[in-house]
């Protein structure tokens, strides 16, 4: 699995958004970056160039939220982030757990939209009202 997705990333480690050589741009994304961990991490594998540029960019938003969601351009909600993280150290993803610790010390999250996805312009987005009350329910 890793072998494949080696020729999609940059030179900081981070794996692209899209695994298509032709695909402009393809904007490096930090929830598709931990989904790619969570993945590997299940399939027993560590990816450690990817797992130091997910915990750089989560230092680099020095406990901004805006900035946070501005280093996952289809993922506009933060929460996004925040749930994905938790999905990938439950699958093994065990070098993220700073992560968490590091957004433990931001303030108080905004309160979380409907939006689920987004263009990386954002100017289109995808949202479910439905999902959206149900993640308030079970939190």
């Amino acid at each position: 699995a890793i072998d494949a997705l080696l020729p999609y990333r940059d030179a900081s480690g981070a794996f692209f958004t899209w695994q298509i050589a032709t695909s402009h741009p393809n904007p490096i994304d930090c929830v598709v970056n931990v989904n790619v961990l969570g993945f590997l991490a299940q399939a027993g594998m560590d990816d450690r160039p990817a797992t130091a540029y997910l915990r750089d960019a989560v230092a680099s938003a020095a406990g901004s939220w805006d900035r946070l969601s501005a280093l996952s351009p289809y993922y506009p909600e933060p929460g996004e982030f925040v749930r994905a993280l938790h999905h990938a150290i439950r699958r093994g993803a065990a070098g993220l757990s700073p992560c968490l610790e590091d957004l433990a010390r931001f303030p108080p999250a905004p309160a979380a939209s409907a939006v689920l996805f987004s263009m990386a312009n954002r100017r289109t987005v995808w949202s479910s009202a439905a999902l959206h009350l149900a993640r308030l329910l079970i939190a």
